[in-house]
């Protein structure tokens, strides 16, 4: 299991609110992690300065454009130290003239990013993510910055759906990459499988698929734990069983067989007596799987995928009376 952390800045008191100055129990960012905690289990590290910033709105504008302009790290009453057991790292904060307050860099250069996957968020009145997508690519050296979320400071309180697709779907995609990794590397031609992942896997292709092509995905519990996942999609006449991918570390354990029983039941749901996929000529092995859960090879296919890839395809067909 993927273990999770966020980083974040947030300031209390008089802010910049929906056009004016305001009072606010809660900086919006606070709010804002929140909303994350509701969706992920992870640990936080809240950052603290110890010279506090001005409790005056334009007061504290001008210092941080100071800071800003000088590239000042303000100290930390505490450091985080150490981020080696963590895959997955929120950095959030509110934009303070186009990027992160100083004090969230005093914080992040003292850490090793590597192979680390960092999820910026950040609240803002009208800038949405500035520089700070950029400015986290140059900190965190070795990191893998993932598209972040803008969240409209005076709407914050509105925004737990918003945040929660986010997560949702950024780390799903995530989690479909890296077992297409594990599958595809060794299987494929050099360069496909990353081809097919962006193509077919990456968030952007996940949400089309969910919008458009009438996908629907589920992960794949074992132990209380996410093993895998499947994708279906509701054709005409049939279920089409686009993916269905067990982690490494749970194969040989009968966890798709456990799982299969799920997809019939979907496909009876939606009115189908028949579940269709494509398998790869090259996986023997996943052949052999579906072959025991009583699909049989109809046809065969061979599809471009572009880039002068192809997939060299079996079709292989369940019948749900079976």
């Amino acid at each position: 299991m993927s273990k999770n952390l966020v980083i974040f800045y947030s300031r209390a008191g008089l802010n910049y609110v929906s056009g004016e100055v305001r009072y606010i129990d809660r900086g919006n960012t606070e709010v804002a992690v929140d909303f994350i905690l509701n969706v992920i289990d992870a640990d936080v590290f809240r950052i603290e300065t110890v010279k506090e910033y001005s409790t005056d709105y334009y007061e504290c504008t001008e210092e941080a454009k100071i800071e800003k302009k000088a590239a000042l790290r303000p100290e930390l009453r505490n450091y985080l130290a150490d981020i080696s057991g963590y895959d997955n790292i929120f950095v959030c904060g509110p934009c303070w003239w186009s990027t992160y307050p100083m004090a969230v860099f005093s914080q992040l250069e003292k850490l090793d990013w590597n192979g680390k996957k960092v999820y910026p968020l950040m609240t803002h009145e009208g800038s949405g993510l500035g520089r700070s997508e950029d400015d986290l690519k140059k900190i965190c050296a070795g990191a893998d910055v993932k598209p972040g979320l803008a969240v409209y400071g005076g709407h914050v309180e509105e925004s737990q759906d918003i945040i929660r697709n986010w997560i949702e779907s950024s780390l799903k995609a995530e989690f479909a990459a890296s077992i297409w990794r594990e599958y595809w590397t060794s299987i494929l031609p050099e360069g496909q499988a990353e081809y097919m992942i962006e193509k077919f896997q990456s968030k952007e292709a996940m949400k089309r698929q969910v919008e458009s092509e009438k996908y629907s995905y589920f992960y794949i519990v074992a132990d209380g734990n996410r093993a895998g996942y499947t994708g279906l999609s509701c054709r005409d006449g049939y279920l089409f069983l686009s993916k269905l991918y067990i982690l490494k570390d749970f194969r040989h354990q009968h966890v798709a067989t456990r799982a299969f029983p799920f997809i019939v039941d979907f496909a009876k749901k939606h009115g189908y007596d028949r579940v269709v996929l494509t398998v790869y000529k090259g996986n023997v092995n996943a052949i052999r799987a579906y072959e025991k859960l009583n699909f049989r090879k109809t046809d065969a296919t061979v599809t471009d995928i572009g880039s002068g890839y192809v997939m060299d395809d079996y079709i292989m067909e369940y019948r749900c009376t079976d």
